[in-house]
């Protein structure tokens, strides 16, 4: 399950997230036309609570989704940038 506070943000967005089990842990951010703005391979990691910043460069105020991958389970969240 992913969570992502604030939301609405305007400088740092915090993911948390649950890792249920042990495996490979990928983020991806997308606009709302469903351009892919930015893509992180966190590698292997345990299961647990974990948590990541976002700190949004160049990019415009608007509706983002965020989509956590893990051994094929999706995990997606709304999140809205304010500038």
């Amino acid at each position: 399950r992913l969570k992502a506070y604030p939301n609405p943000f305007n400088n740092k967005c915090r993911f948390i997230y649950n890792q249920p089990i042990n495996g490979q842990l990928f983020i991806e951010i997308y606009d709302i036309r469903s351009n892919l703005i930015l893509s992180f391979n966190k590698g292997f990691i345990s299961k647990g609570n974990y948590e990541f910043d976002w700190n949004p460069k160049g990019i415009s105020s608007g509706i983002y989704f965020v989509q956590i991958n893990s051994n094929n389970m999706i995990s997606n969240n709304k999140i809205i940038y304010l500038k």
